[in-house]
């Protein structure tokens, strides 16, 4: 895994996880 320089790493992990948690709670509905 290499982070992309011109996105602050810790963000761009986030906002993935965000992303990720939202999209497994729509599919549990």
């Amino acid at each position: 895994y290499y982070p992309d320089p011109s996105v602050p790493d810790d963000e761009s992990i986030l906002n993935n996880v965000e992303r990720a948690n939202v999209h497994l709670i729509k599919s549990m509905e």
